[in-house]
């Protein structure tokens, strides 16, 4: 994992961990100051196949909407970093 580098955080899913609580953590992390933070997690490592986890992390990412609340997703700080994370977004749904 240390291999990875960069500034940041990288995520490990063990399969007895409990789904709805890491889900939310791990949405948390991303969408925390829309991502832009220190301690956003770039890279999650599920130990074994976990597809409820990814599926329940993706129901609660489709929930987040644009905001400055609870469950929200905070303004980006320019353009230039809005166009970064569409990148990011496209690359994800190659």
């Amino acid at each position: 994992v240390l291999s990875l580098g960069g500034a940041k955080n990288h995520l490990i899913a063990n399969p007895d961990r409990d789904i709805e609580m890491t889900a939310m953590d791990i949405t948390s992390s991303f969408a925390g100051c829309a991502g832009q933070r220190c301690m956003a997690a770039s890279v999650l490592l599920t130990i074994g196949d976990q597809p409820e986890l990814l599926e329940a992390i993706v129901k609660k990412a489709s929930a987040l909407t644009p905001g400055q609340g609870a469950h929200n997703v905070g303004p980006v700080i320019d353009a230039a970093s809005q166009q970064r994370i569409l990148e990011y977004i496209n690359n994800a749904e190659k």
